[in-house]
């Protein structure tokens, strides 16, 4: 019998959370019925030990969701609670787990909730964006767009769309502790960080850009930029997700638009060159992840409900098929 995979898929729409499974021989996704009813379930975070989930509820004003997750899969709802925004669309736990940031998108608000033995509490502290940007039509005030946890000081970092900022954070502490003004219009969505901490990457989704920097104490130091795809983007496109490969030495950035994922090698020094541009084999790829240790990616469509896998070889993404999940 060939070995499974066990995933949870986020999504818009009533149902919100679905398990899966995936084939570890043929990268075939299939559909093992609804997790939990979780609508608009934009973002999940699953613990360490696997037995909590947290899931974003995405509208206004957004909720979050926590779920004990029994040994056979079951998801059992034990806590909703104020997202403390409009539009939660990205969350992260801090290193000891004992808080869970989140990203407000359509108030510009980032909120720390406390986890706490039954689920979640209320949030603790949040923190205000402010600022705008010169793209008149996505930038006329902040929309906090991640939350992510850097892998060596704990520090949790954010990064505001609106405003062309990413700010930094002690986890549970509304204070900032520094703001990074990025290229005005970017629109900056993303951060990903190498496993050892030393250098950075931010997506731009309103310019469709990546961005390599020097990680200082409370800083960053901008090493290049480039073009997220290999060719001009068609009208539209913008920048989704962006990621380390867990063994570091390669970034992949996702366009939404061109349908597309781009491959970059990160040299000893930090800045990136662009090695490869595939086609995503799903439309408007939100998001995407790295499972086995790197050695597959999985790439989720918005717009399709196909989830489409791609073999790691030799610092290249291989197709290998698509699934349609619905």
């Amino acid at each position: 019998m060939a070995k499974m995979l066990s995933l949870l898929i986020g999504g818009y729409g009533p149902e919100g959370i679905r398990s899966a499974e995936m084939n570890l021989e043929t990268g075939e996704v299939r559909l093992a019925g609804p997790a939990a009813a979780s609508p608009n379930a934009s973002w999940l975070v699953l613990n360490r030990a696997g037995d909590r989930l947290y899931a974003a509820e995405e509208g206004g004003p957004g909720h979050i969701r926590a779920f004990a997750r029994e040994a056979d899969g079951t998801l059992r709802q034990i806590a909703r609670v104020a997202s403390k925004g409009d539009w939660p669309c990205h969350l992260c736990l801090s290193a000891d787990e004992a808080v869970l940031a989140v990203a407000n998108y359509g108030t510009g608000t980032v909120a720390f909730l406390p986890v706490t033995t039954d689920g979640l509490g209320e949030a603790t502290a949040v923190f205000q964006g402010d600022g705008t940007g010169p793209n008149s039509d996505r930038q006329r005030g902040p929309h906090a767009h991640a939350t992510v946890l850097h892998p060596k000081s704990g520090r949790i970092w954010t990064c505001d769309l609106g405003s062309d900022e990413v700010h930094v954070f002690r986890a549970g502490d509304a204070e900032r502790e520094a703001t990074i003004e990025m290229r005005p219009g970017s629109g900056p969505r993303h951060i990903a960080f190498t496993p050892d901490g030393r250098f950075a990457f931010v997506n731009g989704e309103l310019d469709n850009t990546v961005t390599a920097f020097k990680v200082k104490p409370h800083g960053l130091t901008a090493l290049n930029t480039l073009p997220a795809l290999d060719s001009e983007a068609p009208a539209g496109s913008s920048g989704s997700e962006v990621e380390v490969h867990p063994k570091g030495g390669h970034l992949v950035a996702a366009t939404r638009g061109a349908d597309a994922l781009s491959v970059f090698e990160i040299g000893a020094d930090g800045r990136i060159t662009h090695r490869q541009t595939i086609k995503a084999r799903v439309k408007v790829p939100r998001h995407f992840c790295f499972v086995e240790g790197g050695a597959r990616l999985l790439a989720a469509g918005q717009d399709d409900g196909r989830v489409a896998c791609f073999r790691w070889v030799e610092g290249r993404l291989e197709f290998e098929r698509v699934s349609e999940i619905g």
